[in-house]
C-alpha cells in the first residue's frame, strides 16, 4: 500500500482478510506512516490471525501466561537462550527498550520463564 494510505484504507483490507478462509495469517509491517491510527489496525486484525501477537487479545494472553500467538523476534530470543542452554529460572535480566514489538514482549516471555 501506498504511504499515503488512510486507516480505513486499510481496515478495509484487513476485513478481507479476516473474512477469507484461506489466511490464517495476517502481519502489518510497522511503523505505519503517521496518518494511520495503529491501535485500530492491530486490534482490526482477528486475534487467530495476528502472526505478530500485537493484538491486545493476544498480548493479555500472553500477561495472563496463557496459549496465544507471540511476536517472533522475542519468541526467537527465548528460543536461543533455551537452545544455548541458558538458565532462565532465577536468573536476573535487564531489558533494554520497552517496545511493544520487542521489549515488553520479551520481557513477559522472560518472566513467565523464570516464574515456570
Amino acid at each position: 500500500m501506498p504511504d499515503t494510505v488512510s486507516t480505513k484504507d486499510i481496515l478495509v483490507e484487513i476485513d478481507k482478510l479476516n473474512n477469507r478462509k484461506d489466511i490464517h495469517g495476517i502481519l502489518v509491517q510497522l511503523p505505519l506512516p503517521p496518518q494511520v491510527d495503529k491501535n485500530m489496525v492491530l486490534e482490526a486484525i482477528l486475534p487467530e490471525k495476528d502472526v505478530d501477537g500485537f493484538h491486545p487479545v493476544n498480548m493479555g494472553r500472553l500477561v495472563a501466561q496463557e496459549e496465544c500467538l507471540v511476536p517472533a523476534t522475542p519468541s526467537g530470543i527465548i528460543e536461543m537462550l533455551k537452545r544455548e542452554g541458558i538458565k532462565i529460572k532465577g536468573a536476573n535480566a535487564t531489558m533494554v527498550g520497552h517496545s511493544e514489538i520487542v521489549g515488553k514482549p520479551c520481557t513477559l516471555l522472560l518472566l513467565n520463564e523464570w516464574l515456570q
